[in-house]
């Protein structure tokens, strides 16, 4: 239920999208997918559940005006979202041959540039296609002004020159540091069984 923003304060952000992703991960531990080949599986899920959340997520922060939770302001990488981002960009990065040979630079050979965010007709071409630029087109949807200044971390990122894989990587350690590292967003998180909350005998 945490999973659609809080309806006392009528917000949404990266704790409620967080809830949705434990909720996908306990179906995942409890074997509730269908198993098929490596990575066939892991696509399914992302294409076929975590996008149509997304996408009425949006449609439920346009028709009640939710507020960001806990917002960075324009020195956030969003007001609502993240997870977008990290798989919208390792859908544009190299492909992973296995675990121990995860690619750290480059993208796909017909991938859009990085820099083609600021670009409005390429940014909602690709949309339809790609999360992260589907999470873009949506801040141009409710923000107007220059995207350097409504998003200056994502205009950061979009001069990354090294791939959409360096991107990825970078998007990983930041979800880390800025969502699961962050006491206001794990507060609200329900451990158990399933995710068992494990004291670090060293902090």
């Amino acid at each position: 239920m945490g999973s659609f923003g809080s309806a006392q304060r009528l917000d949404y952000g990266t704790g409620h999208e967080l809830s949705f992703l434990a909720f996908l991960g306990c179906i995942w531990k409890l074997g509730g997918f269908p198993r098929t080949e490596a990575g066939v599986e892991e696509r399914g899920v992302v294409l076929g559940v975590i996008e149509p959340y997304l996408t009425l997520i949006r449609r439920l922060i346009l028709t009640y005006t939710l507020e960001p939770a806990g917002s960075h302001g324009v020195w956030g990488l969003d007001d609502h979202f993240f997870i977008p981002y990290i798989f919208g960009s390792a859908q544009l990065a190299p492909a992973i041959a296995s675990a121990e040979n995860i690619p750290t630079e480059g993208s796909l050979a017909d991938a859009v540039d990085p820099a083609d965010v600021v670009k409005a007709k390429v940014v909602e071409h690709e949309r339809k296609t790609n999360m992260y630029f589907s999470a873009i087109g949506f801040i141009y949807d409710v923000k107007k002004g220059p995207f350097w200044e409504h998003s200056p971390i994502l205009f950061d990122i979009s001069g990354i020159r090294a791939g959409w894989a360096k991107i990825n990587k970078g998007m990983l350690k930041m979800y880390n540091a800025e969502v699961l590292s962050k006491f206001p967003v794990i507060q609200h998180f329900p451990f158990g069984s399933l995710f068992v909350w494990e004291r670090d005998p060293n902090a």
